[in-house]
């Protein structure tokens, strides 16, 4: 599994809590240049009692492909595919069964769990689906978009339908997830 490459700094990880089921989330200052940097910081809360968050599922992709970001203030690099689903999130709003919102707080397990810790990352992937589960909104990001995208985008939507059609239950149906 890739780890993001905080160099020789200090940890930018605070030890969490293990009986209050303690999680890290993002947040993600906005920026009016698309192309500009990535800049996050850190939240600590317990899953019981966090703010609404989205969940970031998506494909790590080479680990040997990278590009930086600002996380509390240290730049650090990761995948390529994830800078380009946090730039993308960064410019997004979502429209929720409540209303369009726009992602205020995230969390994305390459970044909320202290990759180089096992022992934090033994005690926080069981967390995973629970994570998931309290999500306000999981976001899936494949890549950045090419020729076929649309195609596998309508064929997803496809088998929503005939899911939703034939009784089925389904992760579109809750309206709690998208693909970007």
């Amino acid at each position: 599994m890739y780890a993001p490459d905080f160099g020789s700094r200090p940890t930018l990880y605070r030890p969490l809590d293990i009986r209050s089921r303690e999680i890290r989330l993002l947040t993600i200052d906005p920026s009016s240049n698309s192309s500009g940097i990535v800049e996050c910081h850190i939240v600590t809360c317990e899953l019981a009692k966090h703010p609404p968050f989205y969940a970031l599922s998506y494909v790590w992709g080479n680990s040997k492909v990278t590009d930086s970001i600002l996380l509390e203030g240290q730049l650090i690099q990761v995948t390529s595919n994830l800078f380009s689903a946090l730039t993308k999130i960064r410019e997004s709003t979502y429209e929720l069964p409540d209303g369009v919102k726009s992602c205020k707080h995230l969390w994305v397990d390459a970044l909320c769990i202290n990759q180089k810790d096992y022992e934090e990352k033994n005690r926080q992937v069981p967390m995973m689906r629970d994570i998931y589960k309290e999500a306000e909104l999981v976001i899936m990001w494949l890549g950045e978009e090419d020729q076929e995208s649309g195609r596998v985008v309508s064929l997803i939507e496809q088998w929503s339908n005939a899911a939703r059609n034939a009784g089925i239950v389904s992760m579109l149906e809750a309206e709690t997830s998208i693909w970007i």
